[in-house]
């Protein structure tokens, strides 16, 4: 199960299934943090959250539903992840080439 905090003060959403312990955190862009455990994403911080996710702050503090997946597609590995808010769902891919 995904649990989702927000903090409204910081503008921070944080997605994670509860019952994972973290390895190591990647920072990806400017605005997302990356939680991994063995191969696959336990966690997502994502930071100035009402801006990159194009939704009021308000609405971010009423998260119905959170899911959290690992993506590996070729030499890409990454998370999708989606909302589901009041009033709209959301959904999305982070995806990073894996150095080798």
């Amino acid at each position: 199960m995904v649990e989702a905090d927000y903090d409204f003060s910081q503008d921070l959403l944080y997605l994670y299934k509860e019952e994972e312990k973290v390895k190591f955190s990647v920072e990806v862009l400017e605005n997302f943090v990356i939680d991994v455990a063995a191969n696959k994403i336990v966690g997502l911080e994502i930071f100035n959250a009402s801006k990159v996710l194009d939704v009021d702050k308000k609405d971010l503090k009423n998260i119905k539903k959170a899911e959290l997946s690992t993506l590996i597609r070729g030499k890409m590995y990454g998370v999708a992840y989606s909302l589901q808010l009041e009033k709209i769902n959301l959904e999305s891919q982070l995806q990073i080439p894996v150095m080798v």
